[in-house]
């Protein structure tokens, strides 16, 4: 079985499930280790799903599931992550500066 990525947030994975119209009881009171694993559960046992057009542009199941188990593209870099980026800016303008 799959696994969700976990770059998807609880908030978005609970917007899943309503535009999905998964049955999933009381969503709103799990964490996001429970909601994952209930959907999860939920994604196994139906055949098929509302398609969507109009906010994640997903027409079936494959894709649903494609979706959640691949990175979250839109997310915004952590600290970390820019903290690196823009260390490597820095040397990257020092070394045009300096000629080379």
């Amino acid at each position: 079985m799959n696994k969700i990525h976990p770059s998807h947030s609880k908030k978005e994975l609970s917007e899943l499930i309503n535009i999905f119209e998964l049955n999933i009881v009381e969503y709103q009171k799990l964490n996001k280790q429970q909601l994952c694993k209930q959907l999860l559960y939920q994604l196994s046992v139906i055949d098929s799903i509302k398609p969507d057009n109009d906010y994640y542009f997903i027409n079936d199941k494959k894709e649903l599931m494609d979706y959640l188990t691949n990175p979250e593209c839109s997310k915004v870099l952590t600290v970390k992550e820019k903290d690196i980026v823009m260390e490597l800016s820095k040397y990257i303008i020092m070394y045009c500066k300096n000629g080379f």
